[in-house]
């Protein structure tokens, strides 16, 4: 009986040393002990002298704290890409670009224009007959405004280019295709014309009840009026 509880006992003392041996690994402190790569490079890092190290402890730093990264919008990208431009695309001092007589090629040089936007300048300006102001530009569709400041030194208008509507002579089509004018605005010229007998001046458009003074204002550049037909 003594000896089975002997046994017994000594079966709890050894249970018990090895659950405080368990213990004691768990709660000891281990020490990291840095790979043989890491220690290389520990060590090539303290053979640097003292500016590369603060330059190279500052990089790390900047990899640590930049790991996540916020999504960037639309306009950030554009802007980006058009400062990865070559220098002499990006901010060049002089040079400027006549939107009147550069084709589509020519445009992309401008600030925040590219290939899609640039044929859609030409599309417009052909529509137009040629641009009378720089400020035109924010016309056209898909241009954001917010490049206008920097896109405006770096361009000049011909406005002895603009091929010119004679309202004497223009029939009905012709007024249409105009972007300033629609069909019903067209045909109300014609037959304004056409009452009267022809019209002396282009103010006389006023006279047309659906163009209003800001249509006229957009459109008078474009209209010459020949000598009165014969009626």
């Amino acid at each position: 009986m003594e000896g089975g509880i002997s046994r017994r006992r000594g079966y709890f003392i050894l249970t018990a040393a090895l659950l405080l041996a368990v213990v004691a690994l768990l709660c000891f402190p281990r020490r990291h002990q840095p790979s043989a790569s890491k220690t290389i490079a520990l060590s090539e890092f303290d053979s640097l002298p003292q500016w590369e190290q603060q330059a190279e402890a500052s990089q790390r730093s900047y990899r640590k704290t930049s790991s996540w990264k916020k999504p960037r919008s639309a306009a950030f990208s554009q802007q980006r890409e058009y400062s990865s431009r070559p220098a002499a695309q990006a901010a060049p001092s002089k040079w400027v670009v006549d939107i009147n007589h550069a084709d589509s090629a020519e445009l992309t040089r401008l600030y925040g224009i590219g290939p899609v936007l640039a044929r859609r300048i030409v599309r417009f300006r052909s529509a137009l007959g040629g641009f009378v102001s720089v400020n035109q530009i924010k016309e056209v569709y898909g241009f954001d405004t917010v490049y206008f400041p920097d896109l405006a030194p770096h361009v000049s208008v011909d406005t002895a280019a603009v091929q010119k509507i004679d309202i004497n002579t223009a029939t009905v089509g012709q007024l249409s295709r105009h972007p300033y004018l629609d069909s019903y605005q067209a045909k109300a010229i014609v037959k304004l014309r056409q009452r009267c007998g022809g019209f002396s001046t282009t103010s006389a458009l006023l006279g047309v009840p659906i163009i209003d003074s800001q249509t006229y204002n957009n459109l008078v550049p474009y209209l010459i009026c020949s000598l009165q037909p014969s009626k």
